[in-house]
């Protein structure tokens, strides 16, 4: 009930100038200090009105929006139009907003809630909720924003029209002293769980129960042997097969070492590595010389 007014108005003044929002969701409905709505994030707004005021459609393949609230035609259809999308979004909104829980996970046929409203399964649909006391005309309301097919879908006009929009609405007043109420029965929620939480710990400990966490294994020597010789095995033959390629170059060739560093015996100093290189670079030199040397007396 709170805020109803607002909240549809604020999407009838978009649809009015041809701007469709296509993420509404409970993250982008704001409050300001006076607790008006606020509309946020426009990232996945369009233009949605052609310069002759015909619906603009949109294509399906390009994903917008959150899953929860799609409307179905944006996942099943060729095209949808923005404004019927933004309006089924509402209503998820909407239920959200007056239960404090989602009204299905998606709306797709896949969906077992989903699927109860469009098959008309309204008592079976509506059970889970029947703690809520919800009202028949909000349960109406909600059924013909949510129509699957987006023709026989309630447009704005209907919304505006329709009996649970003409219900009680808070002034600014009493909208601050009923989120007053809420948030503290939520913080008394909360602190409820917390001491139950509490409780069941204590009793737990009191009668000696523990959580048992599985044991660490330690390898056996002879498994840490098996590992060594494993990858020193693997090290070697990668190790081969790369010095069969340096060895064409003129390189020094790799050796696999178990302690994973390299000494001072087995690589040399930086002198011995140049000095190494330089014959290398020598070699490579003098073998190219003799082969030009060999074909000029050739020619």
């Amino acid at each position: 009930m709170v805020l109803r007014i607002l909240y549809f108005l604020g999407l009838e003044y978009l649809h009015s100038n041809g701007i469709s929002h296509r993420d509404i969701k409970p993250e982008n409905l704001l409050l300001d200090k006076e607790l008006n709505l606020v509309i946020a994030d426009f990232g996945s707004a369009a233009k949605c009105r052609a310069e002759d005021n015909k619906p603009i459609e949109f294509k399906s393949n390009v994903v917008v929006g959150s899953i929860e609230c799609n409307a179905p035609e944006i996942n099943m259809d060729k095209f949808y139009y923005g404004e019927k999308a933004d309006l089924f979004s509402a209503g998820v909104c909407l239920f959200f907003m007056t239960t404090g829980s989602s009204p299905f996970r998606e709306a797709s046929i896949q969906d077992e809630y989903f699927e109860k409203l469009w098959k008309k399964e309204t008592v079976a649909y509506w059970a889970p909720h029947n703690s809520h006391h919800l009202s028949l005309e909000f349960k109406d309301l909600f059924e013909r924003i949510s129509e699957r097919d987006s023709s026989k879908r309630l447009d704005m006009a209907g919304i505006r029209a329709h009996p649970w929009m003409k219900g009680e609405v808070y002034k600014s007043i009493d909208l601050y002293a009923v989120m007053e109420q809420r948030v503290e029965a939520y913080h008394k929620r909360y602190k409820r769980e917390l001491q139950s939480k509490a409780e069941k710990d204590s009793f737990f400990s009191k009668f000696g129960f523990t959580m048992i966490m599985p044991p660490q294994i330690e390898p056996s020597a002879a498994e840490k042997a098996m590992y060594v010789d494993s990858f020193y095995s693997t090290a070697t033959s990668e190790c081969a097969e790369i010095n069969s390629k340096l060895e064409k170059r003129k390189l020094l060739p790799l050796s696999p070492m178990r302690s994973g560093s390299l000494s001072d015996d087995q690589v040399g100093s930086d002198e011995s590595f140049k000095e190494a290189e330089e014959e290398a670079r020598k070699d490579m030199t003098v073998s190219s010389t003799d082969k030009i040397a060999s074909r000029a007396d050739s020619d």
